[in-house]
């Protein structure tokens, strides 16, 4: 080789290396949806306050899509209960004044007390808890310290975030079954079940009006669902595989988001 000459070789170029994103398949329509699914339901949890890179920690960590909604169905049991008790306290002769309103209670004692209407709906429960609960949720009021007055024979969730988060789980839950029983998992007519729906983009001005003509239309579908549920329901105690959680969920929604 000769002197300040410097001898090159070329190499042959090698193929450059597809990013992991180039060498995924493609996500299908399912896939992406069930993306924007989580995306909504991580964003909503955010709305609550909720530390997501820490829940996504634990999904990761603990075997969690199991589809199991252990909390959310025990804080909702807990208002069935309530209201079931609330339920007795307004119909009952024991539990009635002269003007058969509910009367004043007294919270402990036996024959017709509020301990009493506790033990017969909240088997093993505490006293104080079940109290709470019911102060909590503005079914009844403490008068002086040993009575307690009814509120309201309706229970209310409104303004309790982990109640409404826990019925907002389950509410996911059913309406994902819906659709399970209405799609791919759907095993002929019989299997089905009714679904509709009615939503369409207004001027803002009417949705006030859309509320207030749907609102009582929805409480008499309500009314109507549990008078017959409430004749069939069966008790803690003689629950079965043979038994099945039925049901309407009805409400009214606003989105306003820009994304459509």
């Amino acid at each position: 080789m000769r002197k300040g000459v410097v001898k090159r070789t070329v190499k042959a170029a090698r193929p450059r290396r597809q990013s992991v994103a180039a060498r995924r398949s493609p996500l299908s329509a399912q896939e992406r949806l069930v993306l924007e699914m989580v995306g909504v339901c991580l964003a909503a949890a955010r709305a609550f306050g909720v530390d997501v890179s820490k829940v996504m920690t634990a999904l990761h960590s603990v075997r969690s899509a199991h589809g199991r909604v252990v909390l959310a169905r025990k804080l909702f049991r807990d208002v069935e209960l309530l209201s079931r008790l609330a339920q007795d306290w307004m119909e009952q002769g024991p539990y009635l004044d002269p003007s058969g309103r509910p009367k004043l209670l007294p919270v402990t004692g036996e024959g017709a007390s509020f301990a009493t209407l506790a033990r017969k709906h909240f088997r093993g429960r505490k006293l104080n808890e079940v109290l709470e609960i019911a102060v909590r949720l503005r079914m009844l009021e403490r008068v002086g310290e040993n009575q307690v007055a009814q509120v309201s024979p309706i229970v209310m969730m409104t303004g309790d975030p982990v109640l409404m988060l826990a019925r907002a789980v389950l509410s996911v839950r059913w309406l994902l079954g819906v659709a399970e029983r209405n799609g791919p998992g759907s095993r002929g007519r019989a299997g089905r079940v009714p679904e509709r729906m009615a939503c369409m983009v207004v001027p803002k001005k009417y949705a006030a009006a859309f509320v207030d003509l749907m609102r009582p239309q929805l409480s008499n579908v309500a009314e109507m669902a549990n008078r017959l549920l409430a004749t069939y329901g069966v008790r803690d105690q003689d629950r079965s595989t043979g038994s099945e959680l039925v049901g309407v969920h009805a409400y009214v929604f606003r989105d306003d988001s820009s994304d459509r």
